[in-house]
């Protein structure tokens, strides 16, 4: 009895958390993906079914049909584009577990871009940071999986780890959020910002904070004695940025 009120609970709680699928567009025609068709099934929903979807940077309203044992779409309605905006930010190669929590954590706060670095005191060896890049397809699905749970249709985009020196020229005066930073974050600081460059753990070089100081970027660190945890960092500057 307790099994079977367990496993009704967990279908409730799943369709209610279906808030919209994504599709693939072959030929001007709309397709399931064999993922969101087993998705849909395990899920046990009830055709016809209408809800939100997804395509190629689109907002559509749709009907899915089931017809034999396939499923198909009908009744395309374009709702908007959609645009990815918000905060620009510049991560260091963490724990990975920590890393992933930190995604799951920030799709709900206006996050547009997030780019991956490497430091002079990034604690990854080269082998590490080989095997982050060639595992970069499993943080793209997790950052999916978290924008579907949120309901949110656009989700940020990630780009691969490279060292922090290649990634200058693309910066347009980030604010550093660094432990030496010049001055303490104020709230002027929080509006003005577009971009973030976020210090690794054990903070940047001295001559990394040399080479911001030459290209004027703007060095803050938080106010007080304590130090926050990086992916910590994260989410409370990406927080201010959306609520402040």
């Amino acid at each position: 009895m307790g099994k079977e009120h367990c496993n009704r609970s967990s279908r409730v709680y799943k369709r209610e958390s279906l808030r919209f699928i994504k599709l693939e567009k072959k030929f001007d025609k709309y397709e399931i993906p064999v993922k969101e068709k087993n998705h849909l099934r395990v899920l046990r929903c009830k055709f016809p079914l209408t809800i939100k979807a997804v395509c190629e940077q689109t907002e559509l309203e749709i009907v899915i049909e089931q017809l034999g044992n396939d499923l198909i779409v009908k009744n395309v309605k374009k709702i908007k584009k959609l645009e990815v905006s918000g905060l620009i930010v510049y991560f260091p190669l963490i724990d990975s577990k920590r890393l992933e929590w930190g995604l799951e954590k920030i799709i709900e706060l206006s996050i547009q871009k997030i780019y991956f670095y490497y430091s002079d005191h990034c604690f990854y060896n080269k082998k590490q940071i080989k095997k982050f890049q060639d595992r970069f397809d499993k943080l793209q699905n997790l950052v999916e999986e978290a924008q579907k749970q949120s309901g949110n249709l656009t989700k940020p985009l990630l780009f691969n780890a490279v060292p922090l020196e290649k990634l200058y020229n693309e910066m347009q005066k980030p604010l550093v959020l660094g432990v030496h930073g010049q001055d303490v974050l104020e709230a002027s600081d929080i509006k003005e910002m577009s971009s973030l460059l976020i210090g690794p753990e054990g903070d940047f070089s001295k001559r990394e904070y040399d080479d911001f100081s030459k290209r004027n970027f703007t060095l803050k660190k938080l106010e007080g004695e304590s130090i926050l945890r990086t992916e910590t960092a994260l989410i409370y500057m990406a927080s201010l940025n959306k609520f402040f």
